[in-house]
């Protein structure tokens, strides 16, 4: 896939994932766990072991933190009503996302997410972020879930691009092979959930430590 312009990345579409990319949502994400497992008798993790647990959905979360527990089902129930109700009591956005957004505002712009798509769009809603997409998708919608490239490729046909103008923005292991397996462009983040050194050993187009060097990367 050639560079555009000067060496950067020519985009008519940028596809954005929300944890750890747009929005932090650790200390969130953590606080309803801990409170989920606590009348269990487990004793708190901590943001870093919760970080580690984060990008393939609530059952995984779950799963991650207290393997081989015969109750997940609960669980996973308990969660996601206790998350629901606290999904930006700390979450916030990172900073430059808003700058960067608006920098874009004349390319279509998409959330995908691993997150409940219900879950997302609140989010995006009440960070003030939600108006600068087209579409925000999200796990329970129409699609399965990432790495898998169908949401992907779908929103490049549904906005009369190719993968080869499409930049997916990321920050995990997740979101290259997402893009690897659609054939896009990829921009992954070090500031995110994942550890640095992991992010810098995956074979990105580009690498940021700070999301606004993204208006020097697309054109």
């Amino acid at each position: 896939m050639a560079p555009g312009t000067n060496g950067r990345l020519a985009a008519d579409l940028l596809i954005w994932d929300l944890d750890g990319t747009l929005v932090n949502t650790l200390a969130d994400i953590a606080d309803s766990l801990n409170r989920v497992l606590a009348p269990l008798g487990h004793a708190p993790h901590s943001l870093d072991e919760v970080a580690i647990f984060i990008g393939s959905g609530i059952r995984q979360l779950i799963e991650r933190a207290l393997p081989d527990d015969p109750r997940i089902d609960d669980l996973v129930a308990a969660f996601r009503e206790d998350y629901s109700r606290n999904l930006t009591a700390k979450s916030r956005l990172y900073p430059g996302v808003e700058e960067m957004l608006r920098h874009f505002a004349s390319k279509p712009q998409v959330v995908i997410s691993n997150k409940l798509q219900t879950m997302t769009r609140v989010i995006a809603q009440d960070l003030g972020i939600a108006t600068h997409f087209r579409e925000i998708i999200g796990q329970g919608g129409d699609y399965p879930i990432k790495p898998d490239p169908a949401s992907t490729l779908a929103m490049i046909a549904a906005h009369g691009t190719t993968p080869e103008r499409t930049v997916f923005i990321g920050d995990s292991d997740v979101d290259f092979q997402t893009a690897r397996s659609a054939g896009t462009r990829s921009v992954l983040v070090t500031y995110g959930l994942r550890p640095r050194s992991e992010v810098l050993g995956l074979p990105a187009d580009v690498h940021l430590d700070d999301i606004r060097g993204l208006a020097g990367v697309i054109c």
